[in-house]
């Protein structure tokens, strides 16, 4: 009898994600999945429990990679505006090397979020994962009074300018918002 194959779950995660970006969640079915992690239903299914289960794991996935990745801009900077650049300016150059891309956690804030509670709280505690962050960073330099109220600005400009790069917005008016939300954050 044949030994089953181990899958790294990173690869799997790596794998469902792109799908799940590029197709949505409805419209990805059990046999995109299986194509793109090589992957089996049964062990998905095993794994995962069904479809939705993989998605609340991509989620995670994504959340623990990317926004994790911004927060520790803030954490770790010098100063709010620094980190705003970089996250900022990252943000509207990644549009060039994938159009239409966007945030796979504001695709499922606008997708499943109204839809399913457990996924509208999951998208809430990533989002709050950079929000916490802009306001630590805010209140460590010296501006612990408007710490919650740039730390909301910044959020949804951040949030905005992700949807408008999944709309294919024009680079210049995606640097022009990048270069908006770090000079509020610099006064």
């Amino acid at each position: 009898m044949a030994r089953p194959r181990k899958h790294d779950t990173t690869d799997i995660l790596d794998a469902a994600m792109q799908v799940f970006w590029e197709l949505g969640y409805d419209r990805t079915t059990t046999s995109d999945l299986e194509r793109a992690t090589g992957v089996r239903r049964g062990s998905l299914y095993n794994t995962y429990a069904d479809k939705r289960g993989l998605y609340l794991a991509v989620l995670e996935h994504y959340g623990a990679k990317e926004m994790t990745a911004a927060a520790d801009l803030f954490l770790y900077a010098t100063h709010a505006s620094d980190a705003a650049r970089s996250l900022f300016d990252g943000a509207a150059a990644a549009a060039d090397q994938s159009p239409l891309r966007g945030c796979l956690m504001c695709d499922a804030a606008i997708d499943q979020a109204t839809k399913d509670p457990e996924i509208a709280e999951r998208v809430q505690a990533w989002i709050a994962t950079l929000r916490d962050a802009i306001i630590q960073r805010v209140e460590q330099d010296g501006r612990p009074d408007q710490a919650e109220h740039m730390a909301n600005a910044a959020v949804a400009s951040y949030y905005g300018l992700k949807v408008l790069i999944k709309a294919g917005a024009p680079r210049a008016q995606l640097q022009s918002i990048a270069d908006q939300a770090v000079e509020a954050l610099a006064n």
